[in-house]
Formats: structure tokens, C-alpha cells, sequence
């Protein structure tokens, strides 16, 4: 590969065990990005059904974020304390369990509104 200093340019071929292992990484990272969207529809429908059952559904919602946001806290400062970047891992658990629980609220939400 050369590289002009006004841009890149690529005039040889990538090699194929780069483009192969390229390829793997892509597929592996949208593998995981599919289970953790998976995983935040079944939290949240877990979440939403165990609110849905009680007498009081958005008390409880509200019960159970108070504690998802304080197990987050702990698990993301468990995490920040064995790595060598803490806020990445940090922050991608967090937004972790604020998407699910933005999903459960919604859910919640929507489940009182039809009843």
C-alpha cells in the first residue's frame, strides 16, 4: 500500500489473510450486536411482565430501574477497575441498561394505556 499525503492511496491488493480476518471481525461484531439487541427485547419484556403483574405497574418500574441503575453502577465500576480504559466499559454497560430499561418503560407504558 502506499499512502500520498494528500490522501490515501491503495495501489496493491489487500492481502487476503487481512481482508479474511476483516471479514470474520465484521461478522463476529454483528453477531454480538444482534444478541445484545436480543437481550435488551427480553429484559424488557421480562421487566414489562413482572411490572404487568403487580398491582402497581409503574411503582414497581420505577422500584425495579432505581435497582438496574445501582447494579449497572456496581457492575460498571467492578469492570473500571480491572481495565485499562474504565470509562469505555463504563459507559457501554450503562448504555446497556438504559436501553433496556427505556424498552421496559415504553412497554409498561404502552401495556397500562391498552388496558
Amino acid at each position: 500500500m502506499k499512502i500520498n499525503k494528500k490522501g490515501v492511496v491503495m495501489n496493491d491488493p489487500m492481502p487476503e489473510e487481512i481482508a479474511e480476518l476483516l471479514g470474520r471481525l465484521i461478522k463476529n461484531n454483528e453477531i454480538l450486536g444482534q444478541k445484545l439487541i436480543a437481550l435488551t427485547f427480553v429484559c424488557a419484556y421480562i421487566l414489562k411482565e413482572q411490572c404487568m403483574t403487580s398491582g402497581t405497574p409503574l411503582v414497581t418500574l420505577t422500584r425495579l430501574e432505581g435497582e438496574l441503575g445501582g447494579i449497572s453502577e456496581a457492575i460498571a465500576l467492578q469492570f473500571a477497575t480491572g481495565s485499562s480504559d474504565p470509562k469505555s466499559n463504563t459507559g457501554e454497560i450503562t448504555r446497556l441498561i438504559e436501553s433496556i430499561l427505556i424498552q421496559a418503560n415504553d412497554a409498561v407504558t404502552r401495556a397500562i394505556e391498552r388496558e
